[in-house]
């Protein structure tokens, strides 16, 4: 059996946002990569959107499989919380189209947009673990940097100097940008100084996005993203992917009643028979087939999608550290979890995809969309049971438990 993992490593999180759609029409987030490391290849677009490049789904395992079977079809970060006057502030992504998808390149500069930032930041930055470890090599044999490495010399850190002249501009002044070893202490990113990248695995891409809304307030929250993959004796760590997230918050009031939501539409091979489920206990969600044979007959699946046949995967989205409790520090964990329905499988329509900021806001607190509670049993929508944050908890294996197995629900193409 195929096994393939998505984990969500840390979100660091400063404080939310209100945001804005000022530079909506004055800045690009166009710029894809691709994270092609161990058996994975995982896409991204600028913006915010993580598994999707805008037009197709980009998290195919394994990555030479030949029917070119995907795991994910999309992803993205939601954030929302209240400000002092209990106004909802909110900002989301989904497929990149309509009102709900507000995401533009680059870092906020003291809280507000700019659009030459905006436009030199619709890019990633790649770097290696090979390159990085020639650097210091290369630093460490005489404290001279002799054969500079492009992406080294490119990399965003703090003040870089090489940046004009690798990038093509200079980086903003006073930012914290990507992360970095400051060798000689000065704290400011100097290549030709022995400083290095501080990445994470055999190859890490950095990038920055900031969200907007359509409400015309200040925006106030920059994205900070790494992702990065390893090779490992271990083969759950080859199929698997990382990422940190960092949000940084500018804004003029306190935020309220703050979520942050990781969002995906889990498309594993086929879209018209995945099950999903969490484990609260141990922070993760997964995704199965509902039986022994991805898709139809023949292993068909509507519109042409690969299917993984009958070598079937699990995947799983572990979030490794999350959000702080004000009070105490602890990690709070996984909150919630929730799992909506495609409207155009006909379920209940309080199941169905979220249109309002409200709807939206009222996902991420773990409830449906229409404010009713998550209940035990069933579909976990008004199905009588007692009131719960997590749907479908149990294994699937358990014909006691409560799962989209044991309750033999049809697929509904969930996100």
């Amino acid at each position: 059996m195929i096994k393939s993992i998505v984990t969500l490593l840390g979100l660091t999180v400063f404080a939310v946002l209100n945001s804005s759609s000022l530079l909506a029409q004055n800045c690009s987030a166009n710029a894809t990569i691709d994270l092609d490391v161990n058996n994975v290849r995982a896409s991204f677009k600028q913006g915010g959107r993580f598994w999707f490049d805008g037009e197709e789904p980009g998290y195919a395992v394994p990555k030479d499989h030949p029917d070119n079977v995907m795991a994910l079809f999309a992803g993205s970060l939601w954030l929302g919380g209240l400000d002092p006057g209990g106004n909802l502030q909110i900002a989301t992504q989904t497929y990149g189209l309509g009102n709900a998808d507000n995401g533009n390149s680059g870092p906020l500069i003291n809280g507000a947009p700019d659009a030459t930032v905006c436009q030199n930041f619709d890019r990633f930055w790649e770097v290696s673990l090979d390159e990085v470890q020639g650097h210091i090599n290369d630093f460490n044999d005489n404290g001279v940097i002799d054969n500079p490495i492009t992406n080294i010399m490119a990399w965003p850190g703090d003040d870089n100097p090489e940046s004009e002249a690798v990038n093509g501009f200079a980086l903003p002044q006073g930012e914290i940008l990507a992360p970095y070893v400051d060798v000689d202490g000065d704290g400011r990113y100097d290549p030709m100084d022995g400083d290095y990248p501080q990445i994470k695995g055999g190859k890490s891409i950095w990038w920055s996005f900031h969200y907007y809304s359509t409400t015309n307030v200040t925006p106030s929250v920059s994205c900070y993203v790494m992702a990065y993959a390893a090779s490992s004796s271990n083969e759950s760590v080859n199929n698997a992917t990382f990422y940190d997230v960092k949000f940084v918050y500018d804004g003029l009031f306190d935020i309220n009643d703050f979520y942050v939501g990781l969002w995906m539409d889990p498309d594993l091979g086929c879209y018209t028979d995945d099950y999903v489920g969490c484990y609260p206990e141990e922070n993760f969600a997964f995704v199965y087939n509902m039986d022994a044979q991805d898709g139809a007959v023949g292993c068909s699946c509507e519109g042409g999608v690969g299917t993984y046949c009958d070598e079937i995967p699990v995947l799983s989205i572990k979030m490794l550290s999350g959000l702080k409790s004000s009070t105490d520090g602890s990690d709070l964990g996984m909150s919630s979890f929730i799992a909506y329905s495609n409207p155009s499988t006909n379920p209940p329509p309080g199941t169905t995809d979220p249109n309002t900021g409200t709807e939206f806001y009222n996902l991420l607190k773990g409830v449906w969309r229409d404010g009713t509670p998550i209940t035990t049993g069933g579909n976990g929508y008004q199905s009588g049971g007692v009131e719960t944050k997590y749907m479908f908890p149990d294994n699937p294996a358990d014909a006691n438990g409560w799962s989209m197995c044991s309750e033999s629900i049809a697929s509904t193409d969930v996100r």
